[in-house]
């Protein structure tokens, strides 16, 4: 059995790297503590913060990442 752990992540900013152009673009993603929700409070219990950043230079990706919205992240073992 492949262990997992899944995470909810809010993109804070998505910033293009060159003016008038939306690739290559940094986005920015960090935990977000809402006591009001379920999922919040026991992914928190374990992990109580977070932060990722990356580059995405994919034509496929250009609007997924939008600043404000929530993102569930899986992580498990690459085999």
């Amino acid at each position: 059995m492949s262990q997992q752990a899944t995470c909810k992540f809010l993109c804070t900013d998505v910033d293009p790297q060159h003016p008038g152009k939306p690739m290559p673009a940094e986005v920015s993603l960090q935990t977000q503590y809402d006591e009001n929700a379920p999922e919040d409070t026991h992914f928190t219990r374990f992990t109580p913060a977070g932060y990722m950043q990356m580059t995405i230079d994919n034509p496929a990706l250009e609007g997924f990442f939008v600043s404000g919205q929530f993102y569930r992240i899986v992580l498990e073992p690459w085999a």
